[in-house]
This record gives C-alpha cells, sequence and structure tokens, in this order.
C-alpha cells in the first residue's frame, strides 16, 4: 500500500467514526427499525465509501453529505434485493445535492413522495368511482394537463359544461377530503431530473392515461345534431325517422363542392367519404349516401361509425334485409363481447323482437355501464314498445349525468309529444337549440308545436274540439243503450 493510499484509507477512518452513528440513524430509519439490516447496510456502505474514497479522494468537498448519500443509496439497494421496497419503485437512487451536510433532506424527500403519493392515489380512486361525465373531464384537466378548450373537444361537449362538470367533481373531492389533498397545482408541475415529485407526477399520467385509454368504448358515437328525415315506402304510410349526425350547419353546398374535389384528387379518403355521406343523409340524399358509405367501408372495413351509419341509411331507405346484413356482418369484425351483444341487439330490432332486443342492450349495458350509446340503444327499444314512462325516466336519468347530452333530449321531447304534454316538449327542444340553434330536428318539431298552439287558439279550432267532443259523448250513449 502506497504511502498516499496508507494517508487516504487513515483520514477515511477518522471521518468515518466520527459520523458512525449518524451514518447508523440513517441506516435504522431507512431499514424502517429493523437493527440487523440496518447494520448489514452500515457495513456495506463503511465498505464500499472507503472504496470510492480511495479512488476519489481530491473530488469529495464534504465527506459527511457525500458517505450520507452513498449510504442511503447502499440501503435502498439492500432493501431492493430483500423484495422490500415498494413505494420507492419509481425513484431514482441519487438525488441532486442542495448542500445541506446532514443528508436530512434526502429522506425528507422520499417520505413526502410516500405521503403525496398515498394521498393522491386515495384522490384518483374516488375520481374513478364516479361517472365517466364527471371523472374524464377531471381526469384529463388535473392529471394530463389538458386545457378546458382540448377537453371540449376530445369529449364533444362545451366548454361550459367541462368546468360545470370538474367544479361539480371539486365539491365531491372537497367533501370526501376537506383540506388534507395534495394541491391541485403540484400535478401539473414541469418535470425536473432526479425529483422525486416530478416521478411522481409522470408515474400519475401514465396511470390516467392507462386508465381513461382502457375504458375507452369500442362503440363511441358523439351527435352533435339530430336530424329528423322521411321514410317513405310503397308498402307503409309515410313516417319519419329521427338520424343523429355530427353536423351543425345548414348551408352544406359550398361543403359539398369542397369533398367531391377532394375525393377526385384522393380516391382513398375514407373520412371525406364519411363526410359526404353524412351531409347527403341529412339532406335525404340516401342512395347517393350510401354509396359513399360502401366506399367508405371499403377503405375502412374496420370503422364501426361508418358500418352503423350504413345500416341506418339501408333501414330508412326500406332494405331492412339489407341492414340486418350490416349489423350481422359488423358483429364479426367486433374486439369486445359488449359491442358484439350490441349489434345482436340492433339486429334483433330490426327483425321486430324488440324483448330480444332490450335483453341484448341490457346485457351491453351490464358490462359496459358507462356506455352512451348503450343507453341510447336501451332506451330507443324501451320507446319502440310504448313504455314511454320507462323509457322517459332512463333518458331523465342519462341527462343527470349530462345535460346537454343530444340523444336524451330528443327523445325526451319525442315522448313529451307523444303523451301530449307541448310544454315538457317545448322545454327540451329549447334546450337542445340553447347548444345548436340550428338542430333540424329541434327547429321542426318546434315549428309543429308552434302550428299546433296557433291552431287551438282559433275560435274555428274551439269550434271543432266542441263538436267533437258532442260527436264521441253522442256514440257512447249510442253504445250504451
Amino acid at each position: 500500500m502506497s504511502q498516499q493510499h496508507e494517508h487516504t484509507d487513515t483520514i477515511f477512518w477518522t471521518l468515518w467514526e466520527r459520523n458512525r452513528d449518524l451514518f447508523y440513524k440513517k441506516c435504522l430509519r431507512i431499514m424502517n427499525g429493523n437493527q440487523d439490516d440496518a447494520q448489514d447496510a452500515l457495513s456495506c456502505a463503511m465498505l464500499k465509501a472507503r472504496e470510492k474514497m480511495a479512488e476519489q479522494h481530491a473530488q469529495i468537498q464534504n465527506f459527511t453529505n457525500w458517505a450520507l448519500r452513498l449510504t442511503e443509496n447502499v440501503c435502498i439497494d439492500q432493501l431492493r434485493k430483500n423484495q422490500k421496497l415498494s413505494l420507492h419503485d419509481e425513484l431514482p437512487d441519487k438525488y441532486v445535492d442542495t448542500g445541506n451536510d446532514d443528508g436530512a433532506f434526502l429522506l425528507e424527500g422520499r417520505q413526502r413522495y410516500r405521503r403525496q403519493k398515498k394521498a393522491v392515489l386515495e384522490l384518483l380512486s374516488l375520481i374513478c368511482s364516479l361517472p365517466q361525465a364527471q371523472r374524464d373531464p377531471f381526469l384529463l384537466r388535473f392529471f394530463l394537463c389538458d386545457s378546458y378548450q382540448a377537453i371540449a373537444a376530445k369529449l364533444c361537449i362545451s366548454e361550459q359544461t367541462v368546468r360545470k362538470r370538474i367544479q361539480q367533481t371539486r365539491s365531491i373531492v372537497k367533501e370526501r377530503f376537506g383540506e388534507s389533498i395534495p394541491q391541485w397545482r403540484s400535478i401539473s408541475l414541469q418535470q425536473r431530473d432526479m425529483d422525486p415529485e416530478s416521478l411522481l407526477i409522470s408515474y400519475l399520467r401514465e396511470k390516467v392515461a392507462k386508465i381513461i385509454g382502457e375504458e375507452k368504448p369500442e362503440i363511441d358515437l358523439q351527435p352533435m345534431t339530430a336530424w329528423l328525415i322521411d321514410r317513405t315506402s310503397s308498402q307503409a304510410p309515410p313516417a319519419t325517422q329521427i338520424l343523429f349526425l355530427p353536423l351543425r350547419y345548414l348551408p352544406m353546398g359550398k361543403k359539398i363542392r369542397s369533398l367531391k374535389s377532394y375525393i377526385q384528387q384522393h380516391p382513398s379518403g375514407w373520412k371525406k367519404y364519411l363526410e359526404l355521406a353524412q351531409i347527403n343523409s341529412a339532406l335525404g340524399h340516401y342512395n347517393e349516401a350510401i354509396t359513399l358509405l360502401q366506399r367508405a367501408k371499403n377503405e375502412h372495413p374496420d370503422n364501426l361509425q361508418t358500418r352503423i351509419l350504413l345500416a341506418e341509411l339501408l333501414n330508412v331507405n326500406n332494405n331492412r334485409q339489407g341492414a340486418i346484413s350490416e349489423y350481422d356482418q359488423t358483429q364479426k369484425i367486433c374486439k369486445r363481447q359488449s359491442s358484439q351483444i350490441y349489434f345482436s341487439g340492433k339486429a334483433a330490432a330490426l327483425h321486430g323482437n324488440l324483448v330480444k332486443a332490450q335483453q341484448y342492450f341490457s346485457q351491453a349495458l351490464t358490462m359496459e355501464p358507462n356506455n352512451s350509446s348503450f343507453h341510447h340503444a336501451l332506451g330507443t327499444c324501451l320507446l319502440q314498445q310504448q313504455q314511454y314512462s320507462i323509457a322517459l325516466e332512463h333518458f331523465q336519468t342519462l341527462l343527470k349525468d349530462n345535460a346537454e347530452d343530444v340523444p336524451s333530449l330528443v327523445y325526451c321531447s319525442e315522448i313529451e309529444r307523444i303523451c301530449q304534454h307541448p310544454q315538457q316538449a317545448h322545454s327540451y327542444l329549447k334546450r337542445i337549440l340553447k347548444q345548436n340553434p340550428m338542430d333540424h330536428y329541434a327547429l321542426t318539431r318546434l315549428n309543429q308545436l308552434n302550428d299546433m298552439e296557433r291552431r287551438k287558439a282559433s275560435p274555428a279550432y274551439s269550434s271543432l274540439s266542441k263538436l267533437t267532443r258532442q260527436l264521441d259523448a253522442l256514440s257512447e250513449q249510442i253504445s250504451v243503450a
């Protein structure tokens, strides 16, 4: 051993023995009070520190702080080897040196991390137990740091609705946790290297992204506008049907020209075929829309939105067997069992077996309770069976979670209109038009209700109503006699 090495070794033992108690307390605290583990870790740390000091003696400016950091890392390595580490999995082995000599900031940082992680995971558990309508805006805002505008675009709702739902969730969280939860802003801090809080943020973002991704439904139709379209058939009297499309405006001539020009230049652009088909559907050009949807399906066979609209238009165009066949084909490409059951229900409804369809939709909902498309299918099935009170209650329940749910507002209005409750129907129509002043269905139905009210107010209508009542009374007397 050289004289320089002996000198370094002497200095090491002097400094180590001077701080031995401090190093041992450090080990004891990290090893959760286990004296044997603490002694083992201290011995390993001593040997490693001696070896490292011989290599880099000149670079060590503060032996105590350097040795404390090294001791802590040795303890953590020992915990990992013993498979006793659970909350340090996301933490690195080294931390930025703040200049504190006693190294207490290192352990305090870990303890603070554990407390934060426990509190935030409790918060996350509470949020995930809420309805999806309240859960997703909150997760996107405070865990994934999306803007209100971005959240509104992702969820197809207004920015005002996003803010309202987040405020509702805040109230629930405050009632549950009071002031004991971490500050919201801590979750959206910019990530920093070797920072346990930043690592916690990264961990939470990955977890939340996985939650939202895992639970995103395979069938997720987000209609913005309802259209009242005519169904004509030589075998049945004229009828109307409601079709939901993501179209917010009526002057579509310029848009049609633009889409046709794009399709000519890019024949494989299936999204443009779908968009143009939706516009043609709204205008009542069903044959053109069906042709476009067939081309979109050929370019992208796995797109469920295209296939669903195609089946609906085939039915509108009095090709019920074609629609049933389309649902059967679509069922085969679905990846989730819930989606397969949903399409079985759609086919059963077209076959006229509404009881069986209701069973299918209920079963699909059991598997995906938050799927709005399944809810709408079940409510529509109840409406077709003329179970008006049950269907109305179902849609009103959906509106409690999402006050701007277009299909629920439409069907509530339809039920109230059928049950001859014009004022209630009128209120739902106003709620639709508040979201979209150009909603075709709401404007058409509102005009019909206003015409009815005007006729009722006319003297001729009053005389006719009186005469009708007299005829009904006379008929009743004749039948009794």
